[in-house]
């Protein structure tokens, strides 16, 4: 009997020892699965925390840069529709500073020069340089070969033995220069009625246009001229040297009965 209550003592006491010992196997266990329990917890804590927080920083990144973009589409769409234009200095014209605008105020910029420009030359009054004083021409210009004319007074002797820028010397040319035609050698002016008579040729004291006057008792060795015009008892009559310079002259007179005429045609 004490054996089997030393027993069955025995068998309680490892009974309660294993007990024991599985509660504090078990407690360890659960204490064990509290702390994982806690650091689990605190861990998805704090994991959201930082995912919470990061997401939130990027969300709240996101929307300023949105809101940047917006605000910088915003100022340049605005920049772009309505542009400053650059102050005007002295020498730029308007149509440079409408270049640096936009295309569509730079066209209606353009449109608008270009309707002022028609406006202001419709309208500007026409500023032209005065005209130039007319140019008095003689009627008879004078067409005395310049090898004759320019060179000094009877320097040199001309085609048919005249000397140069006597009043023989330009008759006998305009005798030539009209008819193609003139006897060399005729001399003085004195001399020409009767060298007239002598070749053939008619004279007279009616005056006519192309002929030759001659004055025989003028000047040392007469004078002569060439009939430009006939207008009634009036002549007009150009010559060479009359004044004794060599000089070309045109003037209408009435003719005296001095005057003697040749007629080569």
């Amino acid at each position: 009997m004490k054996l089997f209550d030393q027993f069955i003592g025995y068998e309680h006491k490892v009974w309660i020892k294993t007990h024991k010992l599985h509660l504090g196997v078990g407690g360890l266990a659960i204490a064990l699965l509290a702390v994982i329990a806690t650091l689990t917890i605190t861990g998805n804590k704090s994991t959201f925390g930082v995912s919470t927080n990061i997401s939130f920083k990027h969300t709240t990144a996101n929307i300023k840069r949105q809101t940047v973009s917006k605000s910088a589409s915003v100022t340049l769409s605005n920049n772009s529709a309505e542009p400053t234009p650059p102050p005007v200095k002295p020498g730029n014209s308007i149509a440079s500073v409408a270049q640096v605008t936009s295309p569509s105020i730079a066209n209606s910029s353009s449109t608008t020069i270009s309707s002022s420009a028609t406006s202001i030359q419709a309208t500007a009054p026409t500023q032209t340089s005065p005209p130039p004083p007319p140019t008095i021409q003689q009627e008879f210009p004078n067409d005395y070969p310049a090898k004759w004319a320019d060179v000094p007074l009877n320097s040199v002797v001309d085609t048919w033995g005249m000397d140069n820028r006597e009043s023989v010397s330009y008759t006998a040319w305009k005798v030539y220069e009209t008819f193609g035609d003139m006897p060399y050698g005729w001399g003085n002016a004195n001399q020409w009625i009767n060298n007239a008579i002598a070749t053939g040729i008619p004279t007279g004291t009616i005056p006519k246009v192309d002929a030759v006057a001659i004055v025989p008792n003028a000047m040392p060795y007469g004078m002569s001229y060439w009939v430009d015009a006939v207008n009634g008892f009036q002549i007009t009559v150009s010559s060479y040297n009359l004044d004794g310079t060599g000089n070309y002259n045109v003037e209408t007179i009435t003719p005296s009965s001095a005057f003697q005429y040749i007629y080569f045609k």
